[in-house]
């Protein structure tokens, strides 16, 4: 997932021109940086964003966060949403910023924050476009998390069916009409059953021993 946040904030700088792109997800009551490209020189290494409603949380990324939505500050120099992060701003030429929200199962987890070089940057058009990149990242995110959760599950899956052969202790699957369906080694060896198919039979007949059933046979065909 980072190697996604870092290309998305490289696109956003060497593509659509931006002075610094970030992306932060929410960590209790703030926002931590993750991902970024630009001109950070030290602007996010004291950066302090809340989520709630007071100071340090009324600029663009806080209000994305509570307000689920793009929000924008049009000229950092006049903006007083900005104040606590003004001069640092403006001393690294970030003019306009934007804070698009990143969601995941409909909860947002994270902002996509630029900065811009010119005041009034973020028109009408521009956030049309910012707005499809962020539910297009929010949609990668999902995705990324989906795929990793296939792969842990193949894995602990990996890990049970490891410890199911290795057992000592036998372990038979049934259906609902308790015809087995898996048996693992220790039922094979315990009971004698080898090569013996066993798919399909019940569990009690499973458990004669295959040498003792061998010889029921031949005693009937006498």
């Amino acid at each position: 997932m980072m190697a996604l946040l870092r290309e998305v904030c490289r696109v956003a700088v060497e593509v659509g021109t931006f002075r610094l792109a970030w992306i932060g997800l929410v960590d209790g009551d703030a926002v931590r940086p993750v991902a970024w490209a630009g001109a950070a020189q030290g602007y996010l290494e004291d950066l302090h964003v809340s989520v709630r409603d007071e100071p340090m949380g009324r600029g663009p990324t806080g209000r994305a966060v509570r307000e689920g939505r793009t929000v924008t500050s049009g000229d950092i120099a006049t903006d007083p949403a900005m104040a606590p992060w003004r001069a640092v701003a403006l001393a690294r030429g970030f003019r306009a910023n934007a804070a698009l929200p990143l969601s995941m199962h409909g909860r947002v987890i994270g902002v996509f924050s630029l900065q811009a070089a010119d005041p009034q940057f973020f028109d009408a058009q521009e956030l049309k476009l910012l707005d499809e990149v962020a539910a297009d990242l929010s949609y990668a995110l999902e995705g990324l998390e989906r795929e990793e959760e296939r792969r842990r599950s193949e894995a602990e899956r990996s890990l049970l069916v490891a410890a199911i052969e290795q057992a000592t202790e036998i372990v038979v699957i049934t259906d609902v009409r308790g015809a087995i369906q898996y048996v693992n080694p220790a039922f094979e060896k315990l009971f004698a059953r080898g090569a013996t198919p066993l798919s399909g039979m019940s569990e009690a007949a499973a458990m004669i021993p295959a040498t003792a059933e061998a010889a029921a046979v031949a005693g009937e065909a006498r």
